[in-house]
């Protein structure tokens, strides 16, 4: 266990959150959310570090997705607004076009669309892939069942709240 889930679990049993499952634990130095769920309250939490915990009903779950490869449509876009994408993020071209032909996974998110406390939707990502993976290799197949099993997880959570 590391240094950064014992300060998480502290954290949510301070605020009568009672860990009961871990649905993702961020790498110990990124700067990527944890997500925990107290199955008995049905609540779930986002722990991030240097942040206080936010603790959300599973009813607050809108929808989860996984979301791969976000596509870059340089075809009827404008030509000064492309010109000043691709000069923000050049490695954007290169990522595009390695993931066309279908053998590099260039981007992987889960994406959790969460009723905020203001009655608004808001949107958290957990970037799983950030460069070139190969489809066929071991580690896009590991990154791709952790990304399914938190999708699953939270959609198991939104329908649990709905129930």
């Amino acid at each position: 266990m590391s240094l950064f889930t014992r300060d998480a679990t502290a954290k949510l049993a301070a605020v009568d959150f009672h860990s009961t499952k871990t649905i993702f634990e961020a790498p110990r130095f990124s700067f990527l959310p944890s997500f925990y769920q107290d199955e008995k309250n049905k609540k779930w939490a986002v722990v991030l570090k240097g942040m206080p915990a936010a603790i959300h009903s599973y009813a607050d779950i809108v929808d989860c997705q996984v979301i791969e490869n976000e596509a870059f449509d340089s075809k009827g876009a404008d030509q000064k607004a492309l010109f000043k994408k691709i000069l923000m993020n050049p490695a954007l071209v290169s990522k595009a076009n390695a993931s066309k032909n279908g053998k590099y996974c260039t981007s992987m998110h889960v994406v959790l669309q969460v009723l905020a406390a203001n009655g608004e939707v808001s949107t958290l990502g957990v970037p799983l892939v950030q460069k070139e993976v190969r489809r066929d290799s071991s580690t896009y197949e590991m990154i791709k069942q952790v990304a399914k099993k938190m999708r699953d997880d939270f959609l198991a959570m939104k329908e649990a709240g709905q129930a």
